[in-house]
């Protein structure tokens, strides 16, 4: 991910879309193993906010203060919290940015405001930029929130920004589903 691989990599390991989360660290430094460490950093400070991201759902379900403590906590040690959030994964930051999508699509069911909607489809749209899971996260946004513009339950111009939203997190040229340009396989290479 970082740089030119020493061996082989498979097509299914290598994935274009985990260069958006290593892309921000390059502004800072042009050093591989720097650049690895801040991702690390980042995908720990993004586990990290998962317990009171799940503290706060709890809470908007109607658990008391209390009792919402002890599922929050649990949710935030969840193994693969704990595993990829000291690696440059986008796994590590994965569980955080569903904590915070359930969040934000509760309160555009709830309350149908612009900026639920905002933050709901950029969520998406990001989930869908850092990994191949976010595909389906993508979906159900966009299911979500058909179902409720069908259902008049939710204004249009909070359905309108749910919808473009995700378009703003798509990084600019052409998205391509190969992991490698043409002619440039490691077989064709020799790498």
């Amino acid at each position: 991910m970082l740089s030119a691989p020493a061996a082989p990599v498979s097509a299914p390991a290598r994935r274009p879309r985990h260069g958006l989360l290593l892309a921000p660290a390059h502004l800072v430094t042009d050093d591989p193993v720097t650049v690895y460490r801040l991702v690390v950093v980042v995908g720990s400070l993004a586990a990290a906010g998962a317990f009171p991201l799940a503290y706060l759902m709890l809470r908007r379900l109607a658990v008391g203060a209390r009792p919402a403590l002890a599922p929050a906590f649990a949710a935030g040690a969840a193994p693969s919290l704990l595993l990829f959030s000291g690696l440059a994964l986008a796994d590590a930051v994965l569980p955080t940015l569903l904590l915070g999508w359930l969040l934000a699509v509760h309160e555009l069911a709830r309350r149908g405001s612009v900026r639920a909607g905002l933050a709901a489809g950029a969520l998406a749209g990001y989930a869908v930029s850092v990994h191949l899971r976010g595909t389906v996260v993508l979906a159900v946004t966009l299911a979500v929130v058909a179902g409720l513009l069908a259902g008049r339950r939710l204004p249009r111009r909070a359905g309108i920004a749910a919808l473009g939203a995700p378009g703003c997190c798509r990084p600019p040229g052409r998205r391509s589903t190969r992991p490698w340009p043409p002619g440039s396989t490691p077989a064709a290479t020799g790498t």
